[in-house]
């Protein structure tokens, strides 16, 4: 049933410019800190939401277009994720006892996300979470005081041209005891590609260098790269553009 579930939700999601994994709470919960814990059984399934380059063209311009979106109300793009993310519930979730976990998310009693979106990634297999332990080795041996290296998760097939969006945990259905964690594909496995992986991402992110590290397929097209370098508050131009030009 589960399988049958998962499938039906990819189904809908991906002409929508959206990918969709699964995992165990259990796997996840194994990858965090005890406060990052997720309150719900090891076998609890939970699906992953990650916006290919895809979605910007095939979902997000056409919800700015549409009634749906309110331009006086929060990000537009979290308004975006989270009126689909109800349209699931609609349909294809309909009746399913679910929480859902927003990247943008924060726990008001401790001002920490809710969740770790890209450990999450990593505990359903979608994209490698490239950290500084992997690479601490290549490291000066005082680089415990040195400035902090930020972890970035990479995708196989879309390089850093992605984003987790939201984790569905899906508490009335428990998916198989013996069924054991698929590792995401290591698309980065040279420790000096990896430094300096996390070097360009924590440099150099605006200029999107560290995304192409592994030659991806498939990348954000023009208007989505201006979109997303942009100040979150100096969007309105760019989002006018969008609404009045045909693209």
């Amino acid at each position: 049933m589960e399988e049958a579930l998962v499938q039906k939700v990819r189904e809908a999601a991906s002409p929508r410019g959206f990918d969709v994994h699964f995992f165990k709470v259990g796997w996840y919960n194994e990858l965090v800190d005890e406060s990052f814990h997720l309150p719900y059984d090891h076998d609890a399934l939970a699906l992953l939401l990650l916006s290919n380059p895809d979605m910007f063209e095939l979902s997000f311009i056409p919800f700015l277009r549409s009634s749906a979106y309110e331009p006086t109300k929060n990000d537009p793009l979290d308004q975006f994720i989270k009126h689909y993310v109800s349209h699931l519930r609609e349909t294809v979730l309909r009746e399913r006892d679910i929480e859902v976990y927003y990247d943008y998310e924060m726990d008001p009693r401790t001002r920490r996300p809710r969740i770790i979106m890209q450990t999450a990634g990593h505990a359903a297999g979608a994209a490698f979470y490239y950290h500084q332990g992997l690479i601490s080795h290549l490291l000066p041996e005082n680089s415990t005081h040195a400035k902090k290296l930020f972890p970035v998760s990479i995708h196989p097939e879309y390089g850093g041209w992605f984003a987790f969006r939201a984790v569905i945990v899906l508490r009335d259905i428990r998916l198989p005891e013996e069924l054991t964690l698929t590792q995401p594909i290591d698309c980065v496995p040279r420790d000096e590609d990896r430094l300096q992986l996390l070097q360009l991402f924590n440099g150099q992110w605006q200029d999107g260098l560290y995304r192409d590290i592994n030659k991806p397929k498939k990348r954000y097209s023009s208007i989505q790269k201006e979109y997303f370098i942009t100040p979150p508050k100096s969007r309105s131009s760019i989002i006018e553009k969008i609404i009045n030009t045909s693209m």
